[in-house]
């Protein structure tokens, strides 16, 4: 297959993962949204934001993965793959550990002194997004693993897993309404459907690449960890950069305005944000072609 018919087939795949969540969202934001309230589902909104932009933490290691492991697959070098993946699986969950354990530390001090959250829904609030921190390791970790399905060219692997998952994302707050959980336990819900996603992340790449040596997973590689952070620390930089500029009003009128009126900002920002899938789709194509 020519470099444009992979990269025409790898844009299309990761285009049509994101049709069935946007379908999913507008069928399932307005019954979440009258069923919660928009106080309650304000506080979701941050929860989401927490797991869901984790990838400010990950140090570009997810990214680098697909740059070196992609240079490896080409050279049949498996041993070096392997240890690439492990670098980055380590350090995610280093990293993710020590945001989660911080966010867990702050929850409390966000709740009742940053965010305006109702008196009568602090206990809550703290609960879920003590919850949602737990879900940073996790999601930190599955990048590690998308970035090596795209270094493989396997999108039709990452394009299902994100169908089927950020599907879920919506869902399941629907699902916490039918059985009358509160929002912490809609928050730990979320949490176990992203476990979920990385145990088949970690399937997958245990199924489609078999020369993968899992006894290096353990081992950490000094010069590969320097060789990937020369690289991925400027994908990081742009990380918390993007992060911020994309989430910074929604933080701000958590904590200027109720947090009612996150709900308000929040979709419709979310329903405009979804214009960027065609660009987005077919970049992360692109990326491991050249």
């Amino acid at each position: 297959m020519s470099a444009r018919e992979s990269i025409r087939k790898n844009a299309s795949l990761n285009f049509l993962g994101n049709v069935l969540p946007i379908i999913v969202a507008i069928a399932a934001l307005p019954y979440t949204i009258n069923n919660l309230g928009v106080e309650l589902f304000g506080i979701l909104t941050i929860s989401w934001l927490i797991i869901g932009n984790s990838v400010i933490f990950d140090l570009g290691m997810g990214r680098a993965i697909t740059v070196f492991s992609t240079k490896c697959i080409k050279e049949n070098d498996f041993v070096q793959v392997s240890r690439v993946l492990a670098c980055g699986i380590q350090v995610q969950l280093l990293i993710g550990g020590i945001a989660s354990l911080a966010f867990i530390v702050f929850s409390p001090f966000l709740v009742e002194s940053v965010f305006t959250i109702p008196s009568n829904l602090v206990d809550e609030s703290i609960e879920a997004f003590t919850y949602a921190s737990i879900g940073i390791p996790i999601s930190l970790a599955s990048s590690s693993y998308r970035g090596l399905l795209e270094a493989g060219h396997r999108f039709d692997f990452v394009s299902a897993f994100k169908s089927i998952f950020s599907s879920l994302t919506y869902l399941t707050p629907v699902i916490g309404i039918w059985f009358n959980m509160d929002i912490g336990e809609i928050t730990i819900l979320l949490v176990v459907f992203q476990s979920i996603q990385l145990l088949a992340l970690h399937l997958s790449t245990f199924s489609l690449f078999k020369e993968i040596d899992w006894s290096l997973i353990l081992n950490f590689n000094k010069d590969v960890f320097k060789e990937m952070f020369s690289f991925g620390g400027w994908i990081s930089f742009s990380n918390v950069i993007s992060v911020v500029q994309e989430n910074i009003e929604r933080l701000l009128i958590a904590g200027l305005l109720p947090i009612s009126m996150v709900t308000y900002y929040s979709v419709p920002k979310d329903m405009l944000d979804k214009v960027y899938l065609i660009p987005s789709s077919l970049t992360r194509a692109i990326f491991p072609t050249i």
